[in-house]
């Protein structure tokens, strides 16, 4: 074997008597590399957001936020984005969940029935509740509670039905009211960091306000009709009055984290309860309440 491996004779027929030609494979000595020619740029397709620009570049990448849906499907996600803004702390405490099942579970196309069943823990037994003689008991099972319930011929008509029966126990005020507290959570991450710590100090300053000027004051805020058309100042320091001061602590705890966040942060928050007062405006106009 010589000392250049690409000179060698990589395969050989070996000779054999009913062989009558043999043939000898060689490296090649000539290889051709494809050279790639630059291709004009693709047009933008009917779908791409860059095709209402007319001085859009058709390379564009850049994102687009789809427009909020005017009809819901009902499916399951809905349903449980519905609950999670109206019930945030049940939700996430998994202290609430749903049952699906068929009202006749031998009929393929019985109706569907869905509940909403909220568990609460129960308190512990003391020991004298206990006799020497029983057996040992493993705890107090979680209290279950009937919340809602609705029947549809198909699963997402029947949590259209659940949907519009807790809206209509909750009613438009309350809701209208949720909807406003998401607003104003989506607006104060918004703000920047110092307007966010200005805010603090004012909260910290209602701590010191006695009974009566608090109640002076959200007289003066009532009567100015503060709403959502309002200043971001003005809509807090409403919603303050109106809690009471323990709504105090956990607003200042809130715009303080808010501080803390970088500003992508805070703009992901932003876009977050901005996405919740649309979902809730969907569900407003389909019961009807606009």
């Amino acid at each position: 074997m010589s000392a250049n491996p690409f000179s060698d004779t990589l395969y050989r027929v070996p000779s054999d008597e009913h062989i009558t030609n043999g043939k000898t494979l060689e490296w090649p000595t000539t290889i051709y590399i494809p050279i790639i020619k630059t291709v004009a740029p693709v047009p933008t397709s009917a779908w791409s957001p860059s095709t209402t620009s007319t001085s859009a570049s058709p390379t564009s990448t850049a994102p687009s936020t789809p427009p909020p849906p005017t009809t819901l499907a009902w499916s399951a996600a809905d349903l449980t984005y519905l609950l999670t803004i109206l019930y945030p702390t049940q939700m996430s405490s998994a202290s609430m969940s749903i049952s699906t099942h068929f009202i006749n579970p031998h009929d393929l196309f019985s109706p569907v029935e869905i509940e909403i069943v909220l568990h609460t823990e129960c308190p512990p037994a003391p020991r004298s509740a206990y006799a020497p003689t029983a057996p040992i008991g493993t705890g107090r099972p979680k209290s279950r509670s009937l919340l809602a319930a609705a029947t549809g011929a198909t699963p997402p008509e029947a949590r259209k039905a659940l949907a519009h029966r807790i809206l209509q126990d909750l009613g438009p005020e309350i809701l209208h009211c949720v909807e406003a507290y998401y607003q104003l959570l989506a607006d104060l991450h918004g703000l920047g960091t110092v307007a966010l710590v200005s805010l603090c100090r004012g909260i910290e300053g209602m701590r010191g306000v006695g009974e009566e000027e608090w109640v002076g004051r959200r007289a003066q805020v009532r009567a100015a009709g503060v709403d959502g058309g309002w200043g971001v100042e003005a809509r807090l320091e409403g919603w303050l009055l109106e809690g009471g001061c323990y709504e105090l602590g956990p607003w200042e705890s809130s715009l303080l984290r808010a501080a803390g966040m970088r500003r992508v942060e805070r703009e992901c928050r932003r876009e977050m309860y901005g996405s919740a007062v649309g979902f809730l405006g969907v569900v407003v106009e389909e019961v009807g309440w606009c």
